[in-house]
């Protein structure tokens, strides 16, 4: 049985109580805070750093008790897995803005991730497909230079580290669910 950080839990209720309601709802796998401390606060996003799994299509209110219960049984089918750092890369978002971010690896992330997608929507939950593409990474920062792309990418984070449980945000409370049988 993973070892779960209460202050880590405690920090990730402090912050969902003060964030946007206007944020998207989703599932995610929080970084353990030796990962975590390698990526700076960002002011546009002060979620805790993380790796999106899958961002939900509007409001979960009315159907967060039948989420919570979807996602418990994706989870229990899933024993926790590795996932590494890879090499700092960027993108372009609608906005025409550069997203300098760590890739992840790990295949069984994946695997997750699509099981998740299908067996919410095969329940009828909305998931984003505004990226169709699932890329698993973490943010470092958002530029709108090449300057300060170069300046975000001297950040380097490295290391791995075991998913052993995920969030569910964006509900009247967060939800964490640990991984396996």
């Amino acid at each position: 049985m993973p070892i779960i950080n209460l202050a880590d839990i405690a920090e990730t209720l402090e912050w969902h109580n003060q964030r946007d309601e206007h944020d998207h709802p989703g599932i995610f796998v929080k970084l353990p805070r030796e990962i975590a401390r390698q990526f700076p606060v960002k002011s546009d996003d002060p979620s805790p750093a993380h790796i999106t799994l899958c961002i939900l299509d509007g409001s979960i209110t009315g159907v967060e008790e039948k989420l919570v219960a979807i996602v418990q049984e994706v989870c229990r089918q899933f024993k926790p897995f590795v996932v590494k750092l890879g090499k700092v890369k960027k993108f372009d978002n609608a906005e025409g803005e550069m997203i300098i971010h760590s890739a992840v690896k790990s295949g069984k992330l994946l695997r997750f991730h699509e099981a998740l997608k299908q067996t919410l929507r095969a329940n009828q939950v909305s998931v984003d497909s505004k990226y169709p593409d699932y890329v698993p990474h973490i943010t470092i920062g958002k530029a709108k230079t090449r300057k300060e792309a170069r300046a975000l990418k001297e950040n380097q984070p490295q290391g791995e580290f075991m998913v052993s449980e995920i969030w569910i945000w964006g509900g009247r409370q967060p939800q964490l669910i640990t991984l396996g049988r």
